[in-house]
């Protein structure tokens, strides 16, 4: 229940006078001069607070006729959290002018209405108390409405510092996915260099060893890599086409018994020139190196836009091609070279878990996915089966 807030209305207020030039006591009539709104309530009393007057809104906010509310004090309509304070403001108007308060009427049938009071006292021309006029106004839609606007608005708030939040991890998951993006192109670099210094470290027992330490390494960056891309929702991919098993799952374990083989075993004489769309300094790098070991005909660009006419001039066999090019996606850099060649496989190449984004490419036949770190025996397996395939 709303406690009573009495407010003082100041003595030189023109609701405190009597209307022109009649006296107080004049005003107590029903028959008074004194208009008032169709939304407002008139209820007057007499100098023992009972009821002598009530207009037709009055018996509408209670639902009494006004036969019923003759003779009764206003008190009898009032609330129990509200009758002491309002007995209490009756007491202050026999010597003060007006009151002001909101409190709780009781309807007839058992409900609240909750209105603002404005009484008056109502003295005769010898300033005797003669009673009250308290004009009486139904808040009790606007008060809901109010409750409902602040929980509205309370609700706003919490959704804003939800959707900062929100804004905060999405930010954060994407600066976590870029790092994981850099860190994966780096740990691909660092392994083609490591698989080249295994292919030539056959008579050199220690420099053999530390480099396979170091293709350990990239395998446990990898792992971290890993987290990183779970922590952002981004899919860990778990073919690599159609079925085929993971493409990057030699980096799983120790893998570099296998790396001192010629890579050539594990491909085919129809696939001997590569085109290597790669941005990366170190990736491309490390790639071209290892491959050119092996004879592979190798040719790197590094924009997007530079693909499609590198292939009419070079006429790869084909192509690696990095999602995230500086200039353009690697996706549309495919759909250039779709529409050219068609049947020329291609070989996507990310470091961010990017499987989602390539779902309607990779239905078709010619057409892989590498997630980085991968080694050079993982890259050409994957070639071989879409060149094979396509």
């Amino acid at each position: 229940m709303p406690n009573l807030v009495p407010h003082a209305v100041p003595e030189n207020d023109p609701r405190s006078q009597p209307a022109n030039g009649t006296s107080a006591a004049h005003n107590a009539a029903p028959e008074s001069a004194a208009t008032y709104s169709v939304h407002e309530g008139i209820w007057i009393t007499n100098a023992e607070l009972a009821t002598t007057f009530v207009n037709s809104r009055m018996t509408t906010l209670l639902g009494y006729r006004s036969e019923q509310m003759m003779g009764r004090p206003i008190a009898d309509f009032v609330d129990d959290e509200g009758r002491a304070s309002l007995a209490a403001m009756f007491m202050r108007l026999r010597t003060s002018v007006t009151e002001g308060a909101e409190v709780c009427l009781r309807h007839r049938d058992g409900g609240l209405v909750l209105v603002v009071l404005d009484l008056r006292a109502l003295f005769s021309a010898e300033a005797e108390f003669k009673g009250v006029r308290a004009s009486v106004i139904d808040v009790t839609a606007l008060r809901t409405a109010e409750l409902q606007l602040k929980g509205c608005q309370t609700r706003l708030i919490e959704l804003e510092g939800r959707l900062q939040q929100a804004e905060r991890m999405s930010r954060l998951g994407r600066m976590a996915t870029s790092v994981a993006d850099e860190l994966n192109s780096i740990l691909t670099g660092i392994q083609s260099l490591a698989e080249t210094i295994l292919r030539d470290a056959t008579g050199d027992p220690r420099t053999h060893e530390s480099a396979a330490r170091i293709t350990d390494s990239v395998a446990s960056g990898k792992r971290v890599t890993q987290e990183i891309l779970r922590f952002t929702h981004a899919p860990e991919p778990t073919q690599l086409h159609k079925g085929e098993p993971r493409a990057d799952s030699a980096l799983a374990g120790s893998t570099f018994p296998l790396m001192t083989q010629t890579l050539a075993l594990v491909t085919t004489e129809s696939l001997r020139k590569l085109l290597l769309v790669e941005d990366d300094p170190a990736v491309a790098m490390g790639l071209v190196t290892l491959l050119e070991m092996d004879e592979f005909d190798v040719a790197l660009v590094i924009r997007g836009a530079e693909a499609v006419e590198r292939i009419e001039a070079f006429g790869p066999d084909a192509v690696v091609l990095d999602v995230g090019l500086p200039d353009m996606s690697g996706i549309a850099v495919y759909e250039q070279i779709a529409r050219r060649w068609p049947s020329l496989p291609v070989l996507f190449s990310t470091g961010s878990g990017d499987e989602k984004l390539l779902t309607h490419v990779l239905a078709k036949p010619h057409v892989g996915y590498l997630q980085k770190p991968y080694d050079g025996e993982s890259l050409l397996r994957a070639l071989g089966r879409l060149r094979r395939s396509g």
